[in-house]
């Protein structure tokens, strides 16, 4: 089950293990019971806030483990942060598995998904970023670096054509970490 909270977050606070609640300004979904101990228990482990994993789970799958963008058995991203089915793979399991999965059983993909990049999460956008597309994380800095292009200017403009809505305008070729990064801004004013 769902919640829809407003007013208040939980953040951890300078003892990482202990949450805090503080004022939010916007409206989220979060999970409630297990499913919320389990975001609660990841995000201690990362050492992030769990905001920041609410709104990434919010912004790819409404917070449904069961998200699908594309058809799941040829190729599809499936569930809470939108797998790839290689990715699935690199981490022992497979979209259809994720897909027969309910949020506590996902979340723990989820951990092993963002454990590689721990020390690298200082934030939601960077949190984000490894979400969406993680060899482009050392660029981070690089507001113009075109996401992608670490792998080839042929990815990068497939990264742009499968994504129009991260690119700054209509008539981008690319996304760039920029533009990346004003799309984050826009879900957290949201």
């Amino acid at each position: 089950m769902i919640l829809e909270i407003i007013g208040l977050v939980l953040l951890l606070g300078k003892d990482k293990k202990k949450p805090q609640t503080v004022k939010r300004k916007r409206k989220m979904k979060v999970f409630e019971g297990a499913a919320h101990e389990k975001v609660l228990e990841v995000c201690t482990k990362l050492g992030i806030n769990p905001d920041w994993l609410y709104l990434v789970m919010n912004s790819e799958s409404g917070l449904n483990p069961q998200a699908v963008n594309g058809d799941p058995i040829h190729g599809g991203a499936t569930g809470l942060i939108q797998f790839m089915p290689a990715t699935a793979i690199g981490l022992g399991t497979t979209t259809q598995a994720l897909y027969k999965m309910n949020a506590v059983q996902q979340l723990d993909y989820v951990y092993k998904y963002f454990l590689p990049y721990k020390k690298n999460l200082k934030g939601v956008k960077s949190l984000y970023l490894v979400a969406f597309h993680p060899a482009s994380l050392p660029y981070q800095n690089d507001l113009s670096h075109k996401v992608g292009s670490e792998v080839g200017n042929v990815w990068a403009l497939q990264v742009a054509q499968g994504n129009p809505g991260l690119k700054a305008s209509p008539t981008d070729v690319y996304v760039t970490i920029g533009s990346f990064f004003s799309y984050i801004d826009k879900k957290l004013k949201q």
